[in-house]
């Protein structure tokens, strides 16, 4: 195993190695799509942590889930304000590429 399992197996170096490869596969797949990275950096907590947090309520868990949740409604509100002539046909642009 990789990533966070192999720090708590206390496989440092695999798990370096597996940090190292996940950050050259973001920047090569999100280099010119921030806003997509953004969405997916926000939404991915949220989706993890949302359900369990209605399920069995934790501290940690409703804090992770309301602070994303303010954290998508913010950058929603931004993006609304950057491109106020965006419709729902310029979606597909943001996927593609951050607009210029």
């Amino acid at each position: 195993m990789g990533g966070a399992s192999g720090l708590v197996n206390h496989e440092f170096r695999r798990a370096e190695w597996h940090f190292a490869a996940s950050a050259l596969l973001i920047l090569a797949f999100f280099r010119r799509r921030k806003i997509v990275l953004a969405m997916q950096l926000i939404g991915w907590p949220l989706a993890m942590a949302g359900p369990i947090a209605l399920v069995k309520p934790t501290p940690s868990g409703i804090a992770i889930t309301l602070t994303d949740s303010v954290a998508f409604v913010v950058l929603l509100v931004y993006l609304a304000k950057k491109y106020p002539n965006a419709t729902r046909a310029d979606f597909q642009k943001f996927f593609d590429r951050d607009p210029a």
